[in-house]
């Protein structure tokens, strides 16, 4: 429920400049927009909103299985990613302001090897308690001798 709220409030900071925007143009241009077709389309668009985040908050899951994760999400494209826990150098809580409200945090991990301008793993608005217990999981794995 509180990631679904996140999902769509996160997509929703595009709504408000998009109607000041158009009431920008309407007075701007001295004559009436057509407001009944932008209404239309914007439910229409707010509606296609709530279904998307929806299905990406039915799809989306983790998963910690031996020594991998894995991390799926999306709803036209799905993605998955499997991080191996041996590789992992960094572990991360992240939570915006609107994620705190929401009780809500991050699960973000770096690897050897990975790319800079990405994560390896990014995991979204999971529950506050839910976010910490993987971490610490993830971190004995991380700590544990080689076999």
């Amino acid at each position: 429920e509180a990631s679904l709220k996140r999902r769509l409030l996160g997509q929703a900071r595009w709504l408000l400049p998009l109607w000041l925007a158009g009431l920008g143009a309407n007075a701007a241009l001295g004559t009436p927009l057509p407001w009944a077709p932008l209404l239309v389309g914007s439910t229409l668009l707010l509606v296609a909103w709530v279904l998307h985040a929806r299905a990406w908050a039915r799809f989306a899951a983790c998963a910690l299985d031996g020594e991998v994760i894995v991390y799926r999400s999306g709803v036209f494209t799905q993605r998955w990613v499997l991080v191996s826990c041996r590789k992992m150098q960094t572990l991360r809580l992240y939570s915006s302001a609107l994620d705190r409200r929401l009780g809500l945090q991050h699960l973000q991990a770096d690897t050897q090897g990975g790319r800079r301008s990405a994560r390896a793993l990014d995991i979204p608005c999971l529950p506050a308690d839910q976010a910490q217990t993987l971490r610490d999981l993830l971190w004995q794995r991380l700590l544990q001798p080689q076999r």
